[in-house]
């Protein structure tokens, strides 16, 4: 009997227990759309919000991350570059040196032909050696010869302008036709009182037929007077001679060591 009366009694609670639950379960649907309902809130809604602030804080974080991108260590590295640059295109080895360079290379190959052509004809052409004056140069006038072969004696005649040591006639000479220098007689003073003179030189070394040229110098203005060429079979006859024929002569001696008056 007792038995039968506890079964009924937990027959009662977990009725009443259960009825409890689900009170509670209707209570909550109830509420849930009384909410619903009174704020027309679609239930799909707080997902969304949820969603929209799990993206919001992945975005903050994406946010905050940004800044540490720009960091201190990547702003430097831009700046240190643009200022290598700026380093590079404004340095002094790498700028280019041809302004400060020589012109030779600028110079265009036209203007230096132009040039070397007009500096060639700018120059002075030598003129042609002019005859001096006879009067002021040493004139052979006449030459006496005598002797033998190889071994011959000249007298010789001239005329020149002598004024004292400071102007006279300071030697004459024989060469042959190629201006080799043969015989030379050193005159040791000036003639200024004895116009015309001669003198006597030898032994002159040269054969009858050998052609020669008689010549006389002047110390101050050399050759250039009047000349004879000839050979002892043919006789000496006067000759034109340009002042120039041999004219290195002066410097081959015999050559005069002092005058006397």
């Amino acid at each position: 009997m007792r038995n039968k009366h506890q079964q009924s009694a937990n027959l009662d609670g977990s009725s009443r227990n259960g009825r409890l639950v689900i009170t509670k379960r209707d209570q909550s649907i109830e509420l849930l759309s009384m909410f619903s309902s009174s704020y027309k809130i679609n239930p799909i809604i707080p997902v969304l919000l949820i969603i929209f602030i799990v993206s919001c804080s992945s975005c903050a974080n994406g946010l905050n991350l940004e800044p540490e991108a720009t960091s201190i260590d990547t702003v430097p590295t831009v700046l240190t570059t643009e200022l290598e640059t700026l380093v590079i295109e404004t340095s002094p080895s790498v700028l280019p040196t041809e302004p400060e360079s020589p012109p030779i290379e600028r110079t265009p190959t036209a203007l230096i032909i132009e040039l070397e052509t007009a500096s060639i004809k700018a120059s002075p052409t030598p003129e042609p050696s002019k005859p001096m004056d006879k009067n002021d140069q040493a004139n052979v006038l006449s030459v006496e010869v005598k002797g033998d072969p190889g071994n011959y004696s000249f007298s010789v005649s001239i005329l020149s302008p002598d004024t004292g040591c400071e102007q006279y006639a300071d030697w004459w000479e024989v060469i042959d036709l190629d201006g080799a220098l043969i015989y030379r007689r050193i005159l040791a003073h000036s003639h200024v009182g004895e116009q015309p003179f001669a003198r006597s030189g030898g032994p002159v070394g040269i054969e009858p037929d050998t052609q020669v040229i008689l010549r006389a110098h002047m110390n101050t203005s050399g050759y250039g007077g009047a000349v004879f060429k000839g050979s002892i079979n043919s006789g000496f006859t006067p000759a034109e001679l340009g002042a120039d024929f041999a004219i290195e002569l002066e410097d081959t001696p015999p050559l005069p060591d002092g005058c006397a008056f």
